[in-house]
């Protein structure tokens, strides 16, 4: 029985659909396009677009998943190495602090480095917060975009904020 032998309706049966489909399986896992794949193999063209265009749609949908996982994962990761970095910074003012202590404990006057660097220290974990925070409420990329563009649209939300203005330039220092 050849590929093209239908039942009397025109539908292949479920065996024929299966060998069907392991036959432009091939074609397909090879890069070949639907027209060369349906003249080699004689398969109506519109059957054999029809499973290139299920195949493709599976592969996409399995790579978009893959990357908002991906991205999901990368967000975690920042944030976790965002908290560490606050929490060393902490530790550091606790030392600074600590040896400001010392100085006034034993009456001495405190180096102005020592300020210097306390205020530097406290710079740094506000800027590693806010970037924290931004990155904690940045929307996915599985954020729908055309409901933005809608809602921007109607003037839900704002076109450019301050917030968004401070996240870029967290990022870029």
């Amino acid at each position: 029985m050849s590929l093209v032998q239908r039942r009397s309706n025109g539908r292949p049966t479920k065996t024929q659909q299966l060998h069907i489909q392991s036959t432009l399986r091939e074609y397909y896992e090879r890069g070949m396009s639907a027209v060369f794949t349906s003249n080699k193999t004689k398969i109506n063209i519109k059957t054999v677009c029809n499973y290139f265009n299920e195949w493709t749609n599976e592969l996409k949908h399995i790579e978009e998943t893959d990357f908002v996982i991906r991205q999901h994962r990368e967000k975690e990761r920042s944030i976790i190495n965002l908290e560490y970095m606050i929490h060393k910074m902490y530790e550091h003012l606790e030392q600074i602090d600590d040896e400001i202590k010392n100085y006034k404990k034993e009456k001495k006057p405190v180096p102005p480095h020592l300020f210097s660097s306390k205020l530097q220290t406290l710079c740094k974990i506000t800027d590693l917060t806010q970037a924290r925070g931004a990155i904690g409420i940045a929307p996915a990329i599985d954020f729908d975009m055309n409901e933005y563009a809608e809602k921007k649209s109607r003037k839900e939300y704002p076109v450019n904020t301050h917030e968004n203005v401070n996240y870029y330039k967290i990022l870029n220092n």
